[in-house]
């Protein structure tokens, strides 16, 4: 019976280091993600869309993935730092897609009448 127990201890002991392993990885990824989504849009949209500047929001980025690096994603200030950009990805993120300008086609073809509706013969 003990080496049931001893067995069921050792694979459990496993299956929750790989969850914790699977969720620092995807907490640093959270984090990658929105500075490099911070860093790719234009500064004047920020503050319309936020309190906070492109620059803040860069250094809530960064010191977000200085405080999982350092203290673990299961410290109280790395889930502090995993939920501050996790809320520039679900709040501020979405306002800056909707005040960005639409993109167009850059190159427009020109249809000569020869060859308009040349396909359909």
């Amino acid at each position: 019976m003990s080496e049931i127990l001893a067995y069921v201890a050792f694979y459990l002991g496993q299956f929750v280091a790989i969850v914790n392993i699977a969720l620092a990885i995807s907490a640093f990824l959270i984090i990658v993600w929105a500075l490099l989504d911070t860093l790719v849009r234009p500064a004047n949209l920020f503050p319309a869309a936020s309190r906070l500047s492109k620059s803040a929001w860069i250094g809530v980025h960064i010191g977000a993935g200085l405080a999982c690096v350092v203290l673990g994603w299961y410290s109280f200030f790395g889930m502090i730092a995993v939920a501050a950009s996790a809320v520039y990805l679900a709040g501020v993120r979405p306002q800056l897609v909707a005040l960005s300008p639409a993109r167009v086609r850059s190159k427009l073809r020109v249809i000569d009448d020869d060859d308009r509706n040349k396909w359909r013969s």
